[in-house]
């Protein structure tokens, strides 16, 4: 598998994650405020453990083609679609989400990049 193939379709699964996933229902217990809180829940979901195959190194270009995916194009990256089930009243509506930082101004969230981290979630999400 070439880095590019694994980068766009990690990539899609983020964003396709991040669009179809609430704020409220992340599944964290603190308000996100950064980049990593979104890949941190990406992980935590089983979603980003599943497109990057439980594999570690996937997992790290996955970050980075995240990081380089909100970089470029900061406007859409985290925003939410709310689905309406009466589309003849309402279209789907986008509720713009942005963070201005790649992690919290503490040290906490740099845990995303350690190793031990994604092996515990990919115990849980590929094992139950």
């Amino acid at each position: 598998m070439s880095v590019a193939f694994v980068a766009s379709n990690t990539v899609t699964s983020f964003l396709d994650y991040t669009s179809k996933t609430a704020t409220t229902e992340l599944p964290l217990a603190w308000e996100p405020v950064c980049l990593a809180d979104y890949i941190q829940a990406w992980v935590v979901s089983g979603d980003g453990v599943r497109a990057c195959q439980g594999n570690f190194e996937t997992y790290l270009v996955a970050v980075v083609a995240i990081i380089n995916e909100w970089i470029e194009h900061p406007d859409h990256t985290l925003n939410y679609v709310e689905y309406v089930e009466e589309p003849a009243d309402e279209d789907d509506r986008v509720i713009e989400r942005r963070v201005s930082k790649l992690f919290r101004d503490d040290d906490q969230h740099r845990f995303i990049l350690d190793r031990d981290f994604f092996t515990f979630w990919a115990f849980r999400a590929l094992r139950g």
